[in-house]
């Protein structure tokens, strides 16, 4: 298999420490140290809508995806309400995520090996807004590896009046294409939120704490875990800016 993968999006003029960087750093530390057999990739052209975080493992002889869009609010007291979910535009509007959903789905690279499509966000959902289209909010029970961070929970859209499905079924039809209840059904249950997420702060310094443990149990090191956050860092940095997509593999986690 080919150690490269064609791009777009934000790998084109990423600069600097944002939010996308950093879960893409607790995947990257979360996987070397837990010994996986994995390769992560991020604006990944082929997984278009869900790229911010493409990870791809084995599990019992089986390769496994798991496909994140990573959304930070500035504001994190604002939730998600439902002219957030069902508008023709704005970064959380269903009908875009749908339509993504689809694209992979007929993808052959992706097929029967997708775990889930998620959604991380640092905010909450304002449950009283959406119950005014019949719509609740499910919370997921699981024991994830990697998408269990600081206080954030994981959960599905329940649609209890078909709002979804019409509104979907608009979306997709405007743009000359009709959707089955068959496929909106299986984007319901599928989609997953990670909602509550820590923000940039918080997450930075969950991380420098997971490296700390680290270093401890390896090396019985007590010292500053900031040189080991920094390296990281800077390494995650410069392969988000290359415009050459390349897998990041355990090899480059015992580097850092």
């Amino acid at each position: 298999m080919s150690e490269y993968y064609s791009t777009g999006g934000a790998k084109h003029f990423i600069h600097g420490i944002d939010y996308q960087k950093l879960l893409l750093m607790l995947f990257f530390r979360r996987a070397v140290d837990r010994k996986y057999f994995f390769r992560l990739a991020t604006e990944m052209s082929s997984a278009a809508g869900f790229d911010d975080i493409v990870f791809r493992y084995e599990r019992n002889g089986t390769t496994v995806y798991m496909l994140i869009q990573v959304k930070h609010k500035q504001d994190g007291n604002r939730k998600i309400c439902i002219s957030d979910l069902l508008t023709k535009s704005g970064e959380l509007n269903l009908a875009k995520h749908f339509a993504a959903f689809l694209n992979i789905q007929g993808n052959e690279e992706f097929k029967n090996k997708i775990k889930d499509f998620f959604i991380v966000i640092n905010a909450d959902f304002d449950r009283e807004s959406l119950a005014s289209k019949g719509i609740t909010v499910e919370k997921i029970e699981t024991q994830d590896k990697f998408l269990n961070i600081g206080n954030s929970a994981k959960y599905k859209l329940r649609d209890l009046r078909n709002s979804i499905v019409q509104y979907l079924k608009q979306g997709m039809s405007a743009e000359g294409r009709e959707a089955s209840d068959k496929e909106i059904k299986g984007f319901l249950n599928e989609l997953v939120f990670v909602a509550n997420s820590p923000n940039d702060a918080e997450l930075e310094e969950l991380i420098k704490n997971e490296i700390s443990s680290k270093l401890a149990e390896r090396f019985k090191y007590f010292g500053d875990d900031d040189f080991v956050f920094n390296a990281l860092s800077t390494m995650m940095s410069n392969w988000m800016k290359d415009k050459i997509g390349r897998f990041l593999t355990p090899e480059e986690g015992e580097k850092s």
